[in-house]
Formats: structure tokens, C-alpha cells, sequence
């Protein structure tokens, strides 16, 4: 699968997947591939950069480093809550009573 970014001739820009481009010269010779904006069939590419994929090593150290950003998050939020919090355990549907 190939993904272009395409152009209408209002200059429209959407995207749209192919199974190759060899698919999507077909399909856009025989005018089928219409903007969704203006139904427009006169279509061309539009420039678009590369997707350049990372090494599995680079993935995993971007992962891992979004893991500990929120495990960092996640324990701050605990000690904030213990912090300012009142634990009352079992109690809780009394002292909700009591609260409203």
C-alpha cells in the first residue's frame, strides 16, 4: 500500500491509499479519483516528503523514554493526591453524607 497526497485542480489537497502507483496512474488516467471537496477529477500529486522509518533500536529508546515521562507523571499525581487528600477507607459513603 502507497499513500499520495493528491491536488485538485482548485488546489484542494487531500491523501489517498493505492495498492501501487502503478494503481493510482490507472485510476488517475481514467479520471476515478475525484476531490472530495469540489468532485473535481483533474488530479495530480502533490509534493510530499518520504516517510523514513527508525531502527527498532531508535523506537525503543523513544518508548521507553515516553514510559518514563509518564510513570514520572503518574507518581507526582500520587503524591499530590496523598498529600491532599483524606484517606477515610472504608467510610467513604458516610463522609460523602456528611460532605453533601
Amino acid at each position: 500500500m502507497i499513500k499520495y497526497e493528491l491536488k485538485c485542480r482548485k488546489d484542494h489537497v487531500f491523501e489517498a491509499w493505492f495498492y501501487d502507483s502503478a494503481t493510482y496512474d490507472k485510476q488517475a488516467a481514467g479520471g476515478k479519483i475525484v476531490c472530495p471537496v469540489c468532485n473535481s477529477r483533474k488530479i495530480t500529486k502533490a509534493p510530499m516528503a518520504p516517510r523514513i522509518g527508525k531502527s527498532k533500536g531508535e523506537v525503543a529508546a523513544a518508548e521507553a523514554k515516553e514510559v518514563a515521562v509518564a510513570m514520572k507523571a503518574l507518581r507526582e499525581l500520587r503524591d499530590h493526591v496523598e498529600k491532599n487528600a483524606d484517606y477515610v477507607g472504608d467510610q467513604f459513603a458516610e463522609e460523602a453524607r456528611k460532605i453533601h
